[in-house]
């Protein structure tokens, strides 16, 4: 989009911002259309109250919404700024601009974006995270509907973006990932580049985000969702993200079902021997890790299944594989606590025999688990695992490396 186009509505946006109402004359025209309540509650600590009330007073809570809507853009900014500057509880004022900025957003996202990034003030700014949530969400919305506008909005504020302070935890980098689900699927190149600055940790978070979120939309084409993994993620991650294509289809509580719509996706996309072997695992482990909270005999059942159905697909290895997909559910638990980690961890390990793994299962489990940098495992297992598998040169070896990376 050419630079002078961009400039001219940037212009147009900030003389309309400039142009609001001033707010002393807003302020009693807000009031005197929603004017109930007893004389010594504030306009806004009635507002506040009566737009929190959904689950105990539905008709307070219609009527306040209705005020709000009935307000003209002009009104909405002036009812904002007052409320952020009144002497309410933050948890009131977030209540107000929430509300506030939902029928603005739909009529005028832009001026919207505009608002909450340049007109509400710093202290509120800074210690709530109001402002960054509606700014996510409506930067979304408008991605998915005007991507192209989303787009620009985002590039001509950026160093504003980047200048103005805001809470622990929030960056740049939130607003490029909702940015980019109106480019994911559609224009995946885009998407990338938006999101190249993000950090590959978020990203892994992230991009499960969205494959939950735009399931419909994912189910019916993947290709740009694959080539955003592709092109963002080392490939030991982007196997591990396109593994979770099949996410969609781990409900069913007909293995054979999920099966079949798995070689469904299997079919539909070209993928390499490693994103075959993720889609693969992450199915396993859809079935592994609520048998593993039944018992261990479920689980061994789920374990006998899967072989049968991974010699249906690509034969060969199938314990190994197994392995792996329990290394798989294993390692997906270390967003949760260590200690479930380990836990899980060792009760497969030193359950072996009863599970069913060979030697070859076993190495396979622990050849996945060693390639996983932030794991923590038992070091007493792996040295009652070594002792069962004494007759596994290859076992033996992955266990030394794992005993001497975490004896340092």
């Amino acid at each position: 989009m050419p630079l002078a186009y961009q400039q001219t509505r940037i212009q147009k946006l900030e003389a309309r911002i400039a142009d609001a109402v001033p707010l002393a004359k807003l302020a009693p025209r807000s009031r005197s259309s929603y004017s109930r309540g007893p004389s010594h509650v504030s306009f806004l600590q009635r507002l506040a109250r009566d737009l929190k009330s959904q689950g105990s007073d539905v008709p307070r809570y219609v009527s306040a919404i209705d005020h709000v809507e009935s307000l003209s853009n002009d009104e909405l900014i002036a009812l904002a700024l007052e409320a952020v500057g009144s002497s309410l509880p933050l948890e009131d004022q977030d209540t107000i601009i929430s509300q506030v900025f939902r029928p603005f957003a739909k009529r005028d996202p832009e001026l919207a974006l505009d608002v909450l990034l340049r007109k509400i003030p710093d202290p509120y700014r800074g210690r709530s995270l109001c402002v960054w949530n509606l700014m996510n969400a409506i930067l979304r919305d408008l991605s998915e509907t005007n991507p192209q506008v989303a787009l620009s909005w985002f590039e001509k504020n950026l160093a504003a973006i980047r200048s103005v302070p805001a809470p622990d935890g929030w960056s740049e980098h939130e607003l490029r990932q909702y940015l980019s689900y109106g480019f994911i699927l559609t224009d995946p190149k885009q998407a990338i580049e938006i999101l190249r600055p993000v950090q590959t940790d978020t990203l892994k978070f992230f991009l499960t985000q969205f494959v939950n979120s735009c399931e419909p939309s994912v189910r019916k084409d993947a290709s740009g969702y694959i080539e955003v993994a592709r092109g963002l993620l080392p490939e030991q991650e982007a196997v591990k993200a396109i593994g979770r294509l099949t996410s969609q289809y781990w409900g069913h509580r007909d293995t054979k079902q999920l099966f079949s719509l798995t070689e469904t996706i299997l079919d539909r996309y070209d993928f390499t021997v490693s994103e075959v072997d993720g889609i693969i695992h992450s199915v396993g482990a859809s079935r592994f890790e609520p048998a593993c909270t039944v018992s261990i005999d479920k689980l061994r059942a789920e374990i006998v299944t899967f072989k049968t159905w991974l010699q249906t697909q690509t034969p060969g290895n199938e314990d190994r594989r197994v392995g792996e997909t329990l290394a798989l559910m294993a390692s997906s638990w270390s967003s949760a606590s260590r200690s479930r980690t380990t836990d899980m961890v060792s009760r497969i390990l030193t359950e072996r025999e009863t599970i069913g793994l060979t030697n070859e299962a076993v190495a396979g489990f622990l050849g996945a688990l060693e390639k996983q940098p932030d794991l923590e495992i038992n070091l007493e297992t792996i040295d009652k695992i070594s002792a069962t598998a004494a007759d596994s040169e290859e076992v033996q070896a992955i266990t030394d490396r794992i005993h001497e990376r975490y004896s340092r």
